[in-house]
This record gives structure tokens, C-alpha cells and sequence, in this order.
């Protein structure tokens, strides 16, 4: 099955901007979509307040923040408020959002809140996007201006597919292991001390605590580690860990020329993804499930690994 994403309307092409406009992301209508399931949503169009309209802020007002109409100052927060629950209860199981940048409704983090005075306060979420944020804290959430920066945007594939696989594993103490074990030398491409505390969890005996519990420790933790994008320094201890498997196999030349490749990419932006086809291909000639399974060498698919935005 495919990863479901919840995305911003216009982004996905829709005439649903206040002046009945879109804002196609052509990568995520030609490329994402092959790969993923997308839900469209838009709040101000299920609130019922169609295109063209006026355009809305949003307003903090004695201590709530409220969404307002910018000229006339027409609050549509109760509106708001009911079109969120909906909202909140269809997302449950989705695996990540893809949000409109700086919109008063979806907005990551750059969206302007006006004071009672008609200043702006401060950049904050969206009025949606910030309840989705605090009700989903394990779901990744991209805007479209951000999915353009390549380091931003295969993180964010990465946590949706990894979100993906871990809820559909079977609520055991095994599966848990097997998923940390296809995963260990992609967890450690972002922080080798987490990816060793997510192993001892993986490896606690069942009978000591409820397994609930365990797949919830296991997320929290999961999570903190991949809000951060893979760190040069830890990929590089990670394919070097990785070249371990091989060096009872190759020949010395081999092991030197893969050492000096990876010295490069430290050094000298030399792309990952070509050292880690290589490990793809001693994969296909070696023997090696193992090193096959990891998540490492293939995260994602082909096409979305290598896709380009503009």
C-alpha cells in the first residue's frame, strides 16, 4: 500500500484560492502522486465559503486566535472550529500533510498573526496546520515553498514512508525488531546514539511492559530522531558500518576505492546515492540479505529519490 498524505488543495491544482486561482506544485502532480495517496483538502471551501472570497487573517484576540476577514473583520472561527474536527478525525491515519505556505488556514510557520490593533504579532502556523501540529506530533508536515529544498524534502519522503511501514507492523515485540533491524543503518544515517536506544527498546522482553506502550516509546523516540535531517558526519559512519559486511568479500582495491568515495562525499560533496548504488550492486552480486533489507540502501523510490522540483 501507499503512504496517504493530506495536501493543501491549491497545491494540488484546485481553483480554490480566494480569488479562484491554484498553486500547482507540478512535481507533486506529476511525480508524488504515482507513489502516494493524496487527499486534497481545503478548510475555507469546507467551511463553506467558496471562490472568489474575501481573504481571511488571523487575529489573536484575548489570549485566542481567531480567523477573521481582513477587511471587515467577519469572524468565521466557529466555522473554523467545526470544519477542524472533521478534519481531525478523517487525518487520524494518514502519514503526513503537505500544507500552503504562509496561508492564515494551513501555513507551516509563516503565517502572520495580527494583533487587535491590526499589527503583526509574530509568523505562526496556520490556524489548522497548528492543531494538526499539536494533534499529530508523529505526522510530517512540509509546506510548498519548503519542498523545494532538496535536504527539507527527502527527509520529509523518508518520515512518510518510515511512518508508513511502522504503522502497519503488527502490534508485536518481532515485528518491532524486524522493522528496527531493516532500519538500523538509515536511523544511524541520522543519529547512531538514538538508533542504539531505539534497538534496546526494540530488544525489551515483552513480559516487562505492555506492548502499547513499547510501540508508543519506540515512536516518541523514532520521531525526535527524524525531525532532523541525515547529518553528513553520521551517513558516513553509517557507510562505514556498512562497508563491514564486505570486507571478508571484495578485494582490497575494491574496499580502498569505496573508502576513498566516501572520504569525498565528506569532503567534497561527492553524492551519497552513488556510493550507496554501489552498495546496491555488491548486494546483487554477493550474497548479503542483511545488508539487502536495509532501508539505507533503497528509502525511497527510484523516481522520488532522484526527482527534481524545478
Amino acid at each position: 500500500s501507499k503512504p496517504v498524505v493530506a495536501i493543501s488543495s491549491c497545491v494540488l491544482g484546485e481553483n480554490v484560492r480566494w480569488n479562484g486561482t491554484n498553486s500547482i506544485n507540478h512535481w507533486v502532480d506529476k511525480e508524488l502522486k504515482k507513489h502516494v495517496q493524496l487527499i486534497s483538502f481545503c478548510p475555507e471551501m469546507k467551511m463553506g465559503l467558496g471562490t472568489p472570497r474575501a481573504t481571511l487573517r488571523l487575529v489573536e484576540s484575548n489570549g485566542q486566535r481567531l480567523l477573521q476577514e481582513s477587511n471587515s473583520s467577519a469572524d468565521h472561527t466557529k466555522k473554523a472550529n467545526s470544519v477542524l474536527g472533521h478534519y481531525l478525525d478523517i487525518f487520524s491515519n494518514i502519514d503526513g500533510f503537505i500544507v500552503k505556505a504562509k496561508s492564515p488556514s494551513c501555513g507551516l510557520d509563516r503565517t502572520k498573526l495580527y494583533n487587535s490593533n491590526g499589527n503583526v504579532k509574530e509568523h505562526v502556523a496556520g490556524f489548522f496546520t497548528n492543531s494538526f501540529k499539536a494533534a499529530f506530533p508523529e505526522k510530517p508536515i512540509i509546506d510548498d515553498g519548503r519542498i523545494h529544498d532538496e535536504s527539507l524534502r527527502l527527509n520529509f519522503l523518508n518520515r512518510i514512508f518510515i511512518h508508513h511501514r511502522f504503522k502497519n507492523l503488527n502490534k508485536s515485540t518481532f515485528s518491532l525488531q524486524q522493522f528496527h533491524k531493516h532500519h538500523k543503518f538509515l536511523f544511524m544515517a541520522y543519529s547512531q546514539n538514538q538508533m542504539r536506544q531505539l534497538g534496546k527498546l526494540a530488544a525489551t522482553d515483552s513480559k516487562l511492559i505492555n506492548i502499547d506502550e513499547l510501540f508508543f516509546q519506540y515512536q516518541r523516540l523514532m520521531i525526535q530522531m527524524l525531525e532532523k535531517n541525515i547529518k553528513k558526519t553520521e551517513l558516513v559512519n553509517s557507510l562505514g558500518h556498512l562497508l563491514g559486511y564486505f570486507k571478508k568479500i571484495i578485494s582490497k582495491q575494491e574496499k580502498e576505492h569505496l573508502l576513498d568515495l566516501i572520504e569525498k562525499y565528506r569532503t567534497q560533496n561527492f553524492p551519497a546515492n552513488s556510493i550507496i548504488e554501489i552498495f546496491n550492486y555488491l548486494c546483487s552480486i554477493h550474497s548479503s540479505d542483511y545488508v539487502k533489507d536495509q532501508w539505507l540502501l533503497n528509502p525511497l523510490p527510484k523516481s522520488l529519490l532522484y526527482s527534481k522540483t524545478k
